[in-house]
């Protein structure tokens, strides 16, 4: 006689080929979803077609250069963001990282808000990496404020090279604060660097607090406030 199949076997298959098949509430979603989409093609049609000819004007070879330029801030954003998670003692590679930096962008521009959604999913994300809730927190608040300040830069860079004439005139005081703070800046960092400067530095501190009592008090209350 032939070997009888095992009816428990089969039974338990057919169970996992009916929880894996989509049950009604996906159906109803994803018909919902479909709806809404063809409703707002048809009422915004004309921006539609307006915007498709705008695209079919659009240079090939300009569209690729803005898209590895556009590659590129997301590898670079993805290395800032992997940097200082080495710096708190977790060890992401660059592509893993970068395939979150891509997905967080995607929530971001696809939800209304995306922002803060996408910086709760990275958030997340980046716990299940083994990352602490402070070093988390850090990396997205340090990521974030250096991602605007390269943003502004680059405003900046392109607002002087394409001259302030007319009601740009007016942004010409703030970019000379502006380049003057970074210039000061740079050269600051430039001088700690040198050992004689920390050190010179490091005296004057030191001969200023001897010589001034208020110098002194200043110099305790910040010990206090590291330690």
């Amino acid at each position: 006689m032939p070997p009888q199949p095992d009816l428990k076997a089969v039974n338990g298959r057919a169970q996992d080929r009916r929880a894996t098949r989509p049950g009604w509430v996906w159906w109803l979603g994803a018909v919902v979803l479909v709806t809404a989409a063809l409703s707002l093609a048809i009422v915004n049609r004309h921006e539609l077609v307006r915007a498709t000819q705008l695209m079919a004007r659009v240079s090939t070879p300009r569209l690729a250069v803005a898209m590895a330029f556009e590659a590129a801030s997301i590898v670079c954003f993805a290395a800032v963001q992997r940097w200082l998670l080495h710096a708190g003692g977790v060890r992401l590679g660059l592509k893993g990282m970068t395939a979150l930096a891509v997905a967080a962008n995607a929530v971001a521009g696809a939800l209304p808000g995306g922002a803060a959604f996408a910086a709760a999913w990275l958030y997340r994300q980046l716990r299940r990496r083994e990352a602490g809730q402070v070093l988390a927190a850090a990396v997205l608040v340090v990521a974030g404020a250096l991602s605007a300040l390269g943003l502004f830069l680059l405003l900046v860079t392109g607002a002087l090279t394409a001259g302030l004439g007319g009601r740009g005139a007016v942004l010409r005081p703030a970019l000379a604060i502006l380049a003057l703070a970074l210039g000061l800046g740079l050269a600051l960092l430039v001088l700690t660097r040198s050992a004689r400067v920390q050190v010179a530095a490091q005296r004057a501190w030191v001969g200023a607090g001897r010589r001034s009592r208020r110098v002194r008090q200043v110099q305790e209350a910040l010990v206090r406030l590291v330690s």
